[in-house]
């Protein structure tokens, strides 16, 4: 059986110290009030009603959240720290990926990402939670697109690749101005697909751009429904 990396178990370790202490005695923050007064009221299917006029994927989101939680917040403010333990988690494998042997580097910024801008920035996490969850996809939806170019076998590609694209899709669909991750996807392929060529900068940026079109179908996906499938009734 494979053992928990050191990295992986300082990080969660150092996560929960920062997050859980006071856990239990957190509860509802600025508009989370409003949520849940809405789900108490109309149920959780309010939130499909809340939600259709400009992000109807965060109506499925909050109806199953609602669904299993009800309005008790203790399992809101779990759900957010999963979510951000994920999502540092995610950054490790990212940057594993990239920079193998720089450990120590690739530990502090998956630290930092785990606990900056700060717990109380997020403290909504009724409110936040899309936004959290959303940050974990962005991460992941990333991470197996790098898996994906690096793998050799078909099967791992395949399945790496579709994974890329459907946590790709979902992360935009919670949260629509978090599509300018994309350009970080473009930077994490370039350096993946560049690691080992010494060249010029235009045969790097062929081969990068070869390795990484195949992604644009995670943008252009959410855009193409956007723009010709879905009414946004919310002009703001």
């Amino acid at each position: 059986m494979k053992k928990i990396s050191p990295e992986i178990s300082f990080l969660l370790l150092i996560s929960a110290l920062v997050f859980l202490p006071h856990i239990g005695g957190l509860t509802y923050y600025k508009d989370d009030w409003y949520y849940i007064y809405d789900g108490m009221l109309g149920g959780a299917r309010i939130f499909h009603e809340m939600f259709r006029i400009d992000r109807p994927a965060r109506g499925f989101f909050f109806e199953w959240y609602y669904a299993l939680f009800g309005p008790n917040p203790l399992p809101w403010h779990l759900g957010a720290f999963i979510w951000r333990v994920l999502a540092a988690l995610g950054v490790l494998w990212i940057f594993d990926i990239l920079w193998k042997n720089n450990r120590r580097f690739n530990f502090v910024v998956a630290l930092l990402f785990a606990i900056y801008p700060g717990y109380f920035w997020w403290i909504s996490a009724i409110e936040y939670q899309p936004m959290i969850a959303s940050l974990a996809l962005q991460v992941f939806s990333i991470a197996f697109t790098l898996k994906a170019i690096q793998s050799t076998k078909i099967g791992e590609k395949v399945a790496y690749g579709i994974g890329s694209v459907l946590t790709g899709w979902s992360y935009i669909a919670l949260v629509d101005y978090a599509i300018g991750m994309e350009a970080f996807r473009f930077v994490a392929v370039y350096l993946l697909a560049n690691r080992n060529l010494q060249t010029t900068y235009w045969n790097r940026l062929f081969v990068a751009v070869k390795a990484w079109v195949w992604t644009l179908s995670v943008p252009l996906g959410i855009v193409i429904w956007r723009v010709f499938f879905f009414t946004n009734e919310r002009k703001a």
